[in-house]
């Protein structure tokens, strides 16, 4: 059978057979091959591991401002997140940078969270790069605003490092800073580096604010009531209570008081009468756990759930405020007449 097998072989056509010959040539082929298809995907492999610059979503775009957010916070949970959002999505903004002093320091969050890992992820891929520090970034080389959205007892070092970086423009979280000597300071840095500061005190501008404004300055003798809630639970304070460790006045009720210096010409110089509503229904002060803390070294804070107070200026102006941590999700406006009658909410 092997005879006639190799017989009838003899007689077929050279290419259609495979011989050793031809086995020996597949084979280097092979290896030939093996050794171009190493060499170029190491090659490829290296090009991709090769860190790219990170210059930003948009750096090529012209007409764009480079901006860099320092304090970004979980997705969905920190106020830097939300700001981070919107900035994306505006085409004259470059994102240059995220700068996050907690999740990103390996000392402090050793296990980040996975959603913060996702953000990172994702804005790395855009070109974004994102860092501990703001000392971790180069020398800013073109206009650069930093958008300051941390806590506010780093406020005053992450403003002189962004300062230093060569700012030309900052946006700070209000207050700003945890008291007036260090936002003078601030402020007197600012002006000897010339750096254009702002403070985010959106109600300036909400409609609500601007019609209660309006109506008051048509009335003569009216007065404007600010009421500003929030809708944590009682069960949150603990930990609202640490996180806005600067206080609630500082913290939650500056934005009303923001108003009453720009439209009412309010200042600790022009109040002639400061009168605090003390029925626990309105006003309370709170003494709470501290989360974090345990016996026997339990450590306390202290703090207001909820405040109103009325305000006279020394030219008769009267504006009051009123702020509850537990009062729900609605802040409004009241306007009344010299008689105290409601005119418009």
């Amino acid at each position: 059978v092997v005879g006639a097998h190799v017989k009838g072989l003899k007689g077929a056509r050279a290419e259609g057979v495979a011989t050793i010959n031809v086995a020996i040539e597949a084979l280097k082929l092979a290896e030939y091959g093996t050794e171009k298809l190493n060499t170029a995907l190491e090659e490829a492999a290296e090009i991709e591991e090769t860190p790219q610059p990170k210059n930003g979503n948009r750096p090529d775009t012209a007409g764009t401002l480079d901006v860099v957010l320092v304090g970004c916070g979980m997705p969905k949970k920190g106020m830097g997140w939300y700001h981070l959002t919107q900035l994306l999505e505006m085409k004259n903004v470059n994102v240059r940078a995220i700068v996050e002093p907690f999740f990103l320091n390996d000392e402090l969050c050793p296990k980040v969270p996975p959603a913060f890992a996702q953000l990172v992820a994702s804005l790395e891929s855009k070109g974004v790069m994102a860092v501990s520090s703001v000392d971790d970034l180069e020398k800013f080389e073109k206009p650069t605003l930093c958008l300051i959205a941390g806590r506010t007892p780093d406020n005053p070092k992450l403003f002189r490092q962004c300062v230093n970086k060569g700012a030309s423009i900052i946006f700070l979280e209000k207050p700003g800073a945890p008291s007036v000597k260090e936002l003078e300071e601030m402020r007197d840095l600012a002006n000897e580096r010339d750096v254009m500061v702002y403070i985010g005190y959106n109600k300036n501008v909400t409609p609500y604010v601007q019609s209660a404004v309006t109506l008051s300055r048509k009335t003569p003798n009216s007065q404007v009531s600010f009421v500003h809630n929030n809708s944590y639970d009682t069960s949150d304070l603990p930990e609202c209570f640490t996180r806005n460790s600067e206080g609630m006045l500082k913290n939650m009720a500056i934005h009303e008081l923001a108003l009453l210096v720009t439209f009412f010409n309010v200042t600790v110089d022009t109040i002639s009468d400061f009168k605090v509503d003390t029925s626990k229904e309105v006003s309370e002060k709170l003494t709470i756990w501290q989360p974090g803390t345990s016996m026997p070294d339990p450590v306390y804070i202290t703090d207001f759930s909820r405040v109103k107070f009325e305000i006279t200026t020394k030219n008769g102006t009267k504006v009051s405020v009123q702020a509850n941590r537990c009062g729900g999700n609605v802040s409004r406006a009241e306007v009344r007449d010299r008689e105290g009658k409601e005119l418009e909410q």
